[in-house]
């Protein structure tokens, strides 16, 4: 069974939404993908394929954990995460990534040693 028909079956995916990107570092699996969704942000996106840089105030594909190389388009600025990259503002505005229930998530995580994520995860 994969991940998303876990998620598709588990009834509780307002928990697992927050735990979801720590799963693969708690169970001592490495992600083939360098950063799982969120269920929310999954949600956001839909199948939205682009966005507007609000920056450069152009359209652009969003980020695609499968092909794109997330050092390329992100960076950690404490708990807040910065596009480096047109296609990197344009996911982070569209997924609404830095929402204020995000950050709280993790300022927590952060406290208890849990971010940011391990560079062989980013």
């Amino acid at each position: 069974m994969s991940i998303v028909d876990f998620l598709r079956q588990d009834k509780r995916r307002h928990f697992i939404s927050i735990t979801f990107s720590l799963w693969p570092l708690a169970v001592g699996l490495l992600p083939r993908i360098s950063h799982w969704p969120s269920v929310s942000c999954s949600l956001r996106k839909a199948a939205r394929q682009t966005a507007i840089d609000l920056q450069s105030d152009s359209e652009v594909a969003l980020y695609h954990p499968r092909n794109d190389n997330w050092q390329e388009y992100f960076q950690w600025d404490g708990v807040r995460l910065v596009g480096l990259t047109a296609v990197g503002r344009a996911t982070i505005n569209a997924l609404d990534m830095n929402r204020l229930l995000a950050l709280a998530i993790r300022e927590e995580e952060a406290a208890l040693g849990r971010h940011p994520p391990p560079e062989k995860m980013t």
